[in-house]
């Protein structure tokens, strides 16, 4: 049966380090994107919020236990 992968503490700490600059770069790449759909007046403020957060979902995940 399959095992499932455990990272070594040493490989969590270096991706530890690396999120911030990550998520730096996820932000400076997607800002024009969440600027374009939050400012479509011919859409709902609802459909924009939606639109944004779909986008951002995975963000999210990837910054998880960072302040």
């Amino acid at each position: 049966m399959y095992q499932q992968y455990k990272p070594k503490e040493s490989d969590w700490k270096q991706f530890s380090k690396m999120v911030p600059d990550l998520r730096e770069r996820y932000l400076e790449e997607n800002i024009p994107f969440f600027q374009e759909v939050l400012s479509d007046n011919n859409r709902t403020p609802t459909e924009r919020f939606w639109d944004t957060y779909k986008k951002n979902r995975n963000f999210r995940i990837a910054s998880f236990g960072q302040n």
